[in-house]
Parts: C-alpha cells; sequence; structure tokens
C-alpha cells in the first residue's frame, strides 16, 4: 500500500526540479562578464560593438562606450584628436609610444581617469596637447598604471601638466617632458600614492614665480622613486 505521503513527496521532487535551473541561471548572472578586446584605427568606423580587428572603430571615445570593466581597446597607430574620460577600469594598448597619438587639440584633459574598482592600464602611446585647470595630459582620481607612456606639451593653469594623480598611480618606462603649469608642477602633482620606476622628468617648466617644474609631492602624499632621471626642468621658486 502507497503512503499518503507519496503525492506530496512527489510534487517536491518536481519543485526542486523546476527551481533548480532557475537557481542556476541566477547564480551565473552574478558572474563577471569576460573581458572584450576591441579595435580602434584612424581607417575605422564608429558602428557596432568595436571586437573585429579587420573592422575596428574609428575613435577611442565611441569604443569606450561598449566597454565593460576590464575590456582591452587595442589602438593602431596614428593620431587620435580626443579628449577621454574613462569611467570604469579598462585596458589602452597602443601600437607604439612614437607612433600611437593622442592629441588633446588644447581643448582639456587628453585622459581622465574616474573612481572604480577596477584597475585602468595605458600603455605603448603617447598622450599630448592637453590643457586644463588639472592634469593637462592624464587626471587620475581611480587606480591606473602608466607603462611606456610618453606624457609630453601639456598645459595647466593649476596643476599638474602632465600629471594630476589623487588616486593610486604606477608609472613604469614612460617619460614626461616639456609640460607647463602657470602655478604648480609642470611635470606631475601627486595628491595621494605613487611608485615610479625606469622614468624620466625632463625639460617641465613653470611659468610662473611659482614651484615645481618636474615634481611637487604634497605634505600628505606619499611617493617611491626607482631610477628616475630628472633633469632640465624649470621653476622660478623651489623643486626644479
Amino acid at each position: 500500500m502507497k503512503s499518503p505521503l507519496f503525492p506530496f513527496r512527489v510534487l517536491l521532487v518536481l519543485v526542486f526540479l523546476l527551481v533548480l535551473p532557475i537557481s542556476a541561471a541566477a547564480d551565473q548572472g552574478t558572474l563577471s562578464p569576460q573581458a572584450t578586446d576591441r579595435y580602434v584605427a584612424t581607417t575605422g568606423t564608429d558602428s557596432g560593438g568595436c571586437t573585429n580587428p579587420s573592422n575596428p572603430c574609428r575613435t577611442i571615445n565611441y569604443t569606450f562606450d561598449q566597454t565593460d570593466s576590464g575590456d582591452t581597446i587595442h589602438i593602431a597607430a596614428g593620431k587620435y584628436v580626443e579628449n577621454v574620460s574613462l569611467f570604469h577600469g579598462v585596458n589602452l594598448v597602443g601600437a607604439g609610444a612614437t607612433t600611437t597619438i593622442l592629441n588633446g587639440d588644447a581643448f582639456s584633459n587628453v585622459v581622465y581617469v574616474f573612481s572604480d574598482t577596477i584597475p585602468t592600464t595605458i600603455s605603448h602611446l603617447t598622450i599630448r596637447n592637453g590643457a586644463s585647470e588639472y592634469g593637462g595630459g592624464v587626471g587620475n582620481v581611480s587606480q591606473l598604471t602608466l607603462d611606456d607612456v610618453i606624457i609630453e606639451d601639456n598645459a595647466v593653469t593649476s596643476q599638474g601638466g602632465g600629471i594630476y594623480n589623487d588616486g593610486d598611480l604606477t608609472m613604469l618606462n614612460s617619460i614626461v617632458r616639456n609640460n607647463s603649469s602657470s602655478n604648480v608642477a609642470a611635470g606631475m602633482i601627486n595628491h595621494n600614492t605613487a611608485v615610479i620606476r625606469n622614468s624620466t622628468f625632463s625639460g617641465n617648466r613653470i611659468t610662473s614665480s611659482n614651484y615645481g617644474g618636474a615634481i611637487h609631492n604634497n605634505a600628505d602624499a606619499t611617493m617611491e622613486l626607482t631610477n628616475v632621471t630628472i633633469s632640465g626642468n624649470e621653476a622660478y621658486s623651489s623643486g626644479g
């Protein structure tokens, strides 16, 4: 004779089998999306997701709008006249420090990195001709690594002609040169944490009667320099 609980047990098994796929799908939904490689070239067209290296997009800004945190944007050799704001962590990878050029057209910061839990990396390109109040070349309030980057010919009216850092910055194998400030810190100003290795600061210039030709490190900030060359910078007050 069947137990009077038999129909109830069958019902519980059916409910479990129905709920299991829903639970698994929900678990999958919590996983981070897989990082995607995206492509930019001066011969490209801004359409689609920029994921085909044979059919790249045209601008870094459009391509960034297609990204998720952790994606990589491969930037072919050429000149890109853009002011790029990065609102989540990505990797910008040029074809070479002397061949991939980001030009700010003296309009604003060339690149500004906003706060995110995913770090940003910029490598193998030049950042030039930015103009703003802070951080003409690069502004950073997040986690940023610069590797094999030339930051040159940028200008500010306040702080950090080449670089303004108020986040966590690592700079490797890079050059900061010929930047200017009409107030403080022509090459770089650091308000938080910076680690700089195997890099050069040269030809940066304060254009007023102030200080920090190459670097100004705030009293409450932390900076580590290893194998860094500082030469030919100018300041009217101190810290040439």
